[in-house]
C-alpha cells in the first residue's frame, strides 16, 4: 500500500501548478489543515477570476443546500466574458449518495471551461467516487501536520517572508507555540518582522518575541482569575490553549497564583502591613500589591475552598473523560465566581 504523502508536499505540488497556471479541472481539498487549503482556494480564486467579469463566473454553494446536479449545471455553465468560470462547494462532506452518482461522470469527464473546487474536513476513502479523484490526481488530503513535514513547512514560510530559521529554531518554535499551523506561520511572521528583510532567526529572538509573549498571556490569566475577572480569563485560556498551551501546565500556574493568595490571605488576617507582605510571599513588591489586593477577596475558607477546586481539577485532567480544556474552563468559572 502507497505511503500517503505530506500535507506540505501535496501543497507544495498543487500551489505550484497554480503558480505555473495549470489548473486542474476539479480540486477535491480535504482535511483538517484548514491554513494551507484556504491559501490554496485563495490563489487558485485569483488565478481563475483575473480579469473584468470576475463577479459573473464565481460561484459559492454550500453542498447541504445544493445537489449534485446543481454543481454539475454550475460547472457547464458558458463563462461570461471570460474564459473559465469558478464553482466553490463548501462543507462537501454533507453531500450524500445520490450527490456522487451525479458528479462522478462529470470528475471522469469535466469541462475545460470551468474549475470546480470542493473543500471538506473528511472523506470516505472507500467510495468509487474518491477512488477516482485520487486517480486523476484531483483529491487533496490536508492532514495535521508533525515531526518533519512541519519543520520544512516552517523553514519554507520563513522563506517566503524573506527571512531565515536558524538550527533549532523550528523545533523550538513547536515546543513553544504546538503543532497549530495558524499559530505556527502567525509566529513566524512576528519573528521574520523582528528580523527583517534577509534576518536570520535565532533563539534569542524566539525568546525575545515569542516565549515572552506567551509567558505574559499566562500572568495575564492568572491575574485575571485572582481578580475573579471571568471575561478576561476565559479569553486568555482559549488565547493559550489555541497556541498548544499545554492544560497542565495552565492549571501548575493558576495554583501557583492561589498559593500565593492563599499565604497573602494567612499575613492580612495576621495583621500583615501590605509593606510586608513581598517579603512574606518572596516576590517583588508591585507582585506583592497585586496578590495583595486579590486575598481581600477570600477569606481563609474561601481560599481553601479554591484549593479544593483545583485539586479535583488536576485529578480531573488525568483521568477523567471530560474534554480536558472544559474542566479548566468550568474550573476558571467556579474560582471567578468566588
Amino acid at each position: 500500500m502507497a505511503r500517503r504523502r505530506s500535507t506540505v508536499d501535496v501543497y507544495t505540488e498543487l500551489m505550484r501548478g497554480v503558480q505555473r497556471d495549470q489548473l486542474l479541472p476539479v480540486y477535491f481539498l480535504a482535511g483538517e489543515e484548514r491554513l494551507l487549503m484556504d491559501r490554496l482556494v485563495s490563489r487558485i480564486r485569483g488565478k481563475v477570476l483575473a480579469g473584468a467579469a470576475a463577479e459573473l463566473n464565481h460561484d459559492q454553494v454550500a453542498a447541504k443546500e445544493t445537489s449534485g446536479d446543481q454543481i454539475v449545471q454550475l460547472a457547464l455553465t458558458v463563462p461570461m466574458m471570460g474564459d473559465r468560470r469558478l464553482v466553490e462547494v463548501r462543507d462537501a462532506e454533507s453531500l450524500v449518495a445520490k450527490d456522487f452518482d451525479a458528479l462522478l461522470p462529470y470528475v471522469e469527464s469535466p469541462a475545460r471551461s470551468a474549475v470546480l473546487i470542493f473543500t471538506a474536513t473528511k472523506v470516505d476513502g472507500r467510495l468509487k467516487f474518491f477512488k477516482t479523484l485520487d486517480k486523476l490526481g484531483y483529491l487533496g488530503r490536508f492532514d495535521p501536520v508533525k515531526g518533519a513535514p512541519l519543520l520544512r513547512f516552517l523553514d519554507s514560510e520563513a522563506k517566503r517572508l524573506g527571512a531565515r530559521l536558524g538550527p533549532g529554531v523550528g523545533e523550538l518554535l513547536v515546543e513553544l507555540v504546538g503543532s497549530d499551523f495558524l499559530a505556527l506561520a502567525s509566529a513566524v511572521e512576528k519573528l521574520c518582522l523582528f528580523v527583517g528583510e534577509g534576518g536570520l532567526v535565532d533563539s534569542e529572538h524566539v525568546d525575545a518575541v515569542v516565549a515572552q509573549t506567551r509567558q505574559a498571556v499566562i500572568f495575564e490569566l492568572t491575574d485575571a482569575v485572582g481578580a475573579g475577572n471571568m471575561s478576561a480569563a476565559l479569553g486568555s485560556l482559549h488565547s493559550l490553549l489555541e497556541t498548544g498551551e499545554p492544560q497542565q501546565r495552565i492549571l501548575f500556574m493558576i495554583a501557583r497564583q492561589f498559593r500565593l493568595i492563599w499565604r497573602a490571605t494567612a499575613a492580612i488576617a495576621a495583621g500583615r502591613r501590605d509593606s510586608a507582605l513581598a517579603a512574606a510571599l518572596g516576590v517583588p513588591p508591585f507582585v506583592a500589591r497585586k496578590i495583595g489586593s486579590q486575598a481581600r477577596r477570600f477569606d481563609l475558607a474561601s481560599v481553601q475552598a479554591a484549593h479544593a477546586e483545583i485539586h479535583r481539577a488536576d485529578r480531573a485532567l488525568k483521568s477523567s473523560r471530560v474534554p480536558r480544556d472544559l474542566i479548566l474552563e468550568r474550573l476558571i468559572i467556579g474560582l471567578c465566581a468566588r
